[in-house]
């Protein structure tokens, strides 16, 4: 599937759950993002169904999610950065552990450059997981 008809269909599926009461806004709305990409407030739209649907077992739809908010293109570091720890956690219950380490190491880079230091001590556990379940104890250490 093309990533605009994917973005298209995420972006329409964040427009009609955030607006349940007008519909025709909802429609308006739609109709006049279609042809944009997932920006502002339906970037943090899909990381929070990405997150809800994450709780609820459904992986598939939740890893949708965060990896088209990493598409936007006016994502700051600090939404990068969160929504790549969310999308390692989830890649690290599944057992993809190699995707987990790629997804947790970007973010960590980018918490590196912001000096976070709380942001870091959460990624270094994290992806410290990652190398011990892989058997790289040295690293994970």
């Amino acid at each position: 599937m093309p990533r605009w008809l994917t973005n298209l269909r995420l972006t329409g599926c964040c427009v009609f759950r955030r607006n349940r009461v007008d519909k025709a806004l909802a429609l308006l709305s739609y109709l006049l993002w279609w042809s944009t990409a997932v920006t502002g407030q339906a970037l943090t739209n899909l990381r929070e169904l990405g997150q809800r649907e994450y709780q609820a077992g459904h992986y598939a739809e939740s890893e949708s999610y965060f990896r088209a908010a990493l598409e936007g293109a006016r994502l700051d570091d600090d939404s990068r950065a969160g929504i790549l720890s969310d999308l390692g956690t989830l890649l690290l219950d599944e057992e993809r552990l190699s995707e987990a380490e790629e997804a947790y190491t970007k973010a960590l880079a980018i918490e590196k450059r912001r000096v976070n230091k709380q942001a870091i001590a959460s990624l270094s556990r994290d992806l410290g997981v990652v190398y011990s379940m892989k058997r790289r104890d040295e690293e994970a250490i």
